[in-house]
Parts: structure tokens; C-alpha cells; sequence
């Protein structure tokens, strides 16, 4: 029995397709794992100082895009 058994995982891990699905899963729940981790440590407080910083960048940059888009800003315009 032991033999079977030797022989079966000998062939498992030899065969490469299995060892790329290992491999990819074994990443992918590592990153979860990170990601988890960082958003259950997380209080309220900390939560909306990231929700603050994410909309401020998102405010800076649509009034960039907005500016260059309608050339507000532009000395030219105004003359």
C-alpha cells in the first residue's frame, strides 16, 4: 500500500501542469490572506483617513484632467 501511494504522489508532483496550478493557488491565497489581514486590522478611524486620501487624489486629478481638457488656467484664453 505504501508503494501505491509513493508512486501516486511521485507522479503528482513530477507532472508540471499540477505543480503550475499549486503554484498559482498558493499565490493567490497568499495575496488574499495579505489583503484580509491588512482590512481587518483596520479601525474606523483608519478606514476614513483612506477613504479621505483616496477621494482627495481623485478630486486633484479630475480637476487636473478638467483644467487641461477646458483650458482653464490658460493665459492664452483669458486674453
Amino acid at each position: 500500500m505504501r508503494g501505491w501511494i509513493t508512486t501516486k504522489i511521485s507522479m503528482i508532483v513530477s507532472n508540471d501542469a499540477a505543480i503550475e496550478v499549486v503554484e498559482k493557488v498558493a499565490t493567490k491565497a497568499s495575496y488574499a490572506a495579505s489583503g484580509l489581514t491588512i482590512v481587518s486590522g483596520l479601525t474606523v478611524n483608519e478606514w476614513g483617513v483612506v477613504v479621505g486620501m483616496v477621494l482627495g487624489s481623485l478630486t486633484f486629478i479630475f480637476n487636473v484632467w478638467f483644467k487641461m481638457r477646458y483650458g482653464r488656467g490658460n493665459d492664452e484664453s483669458t486674453s
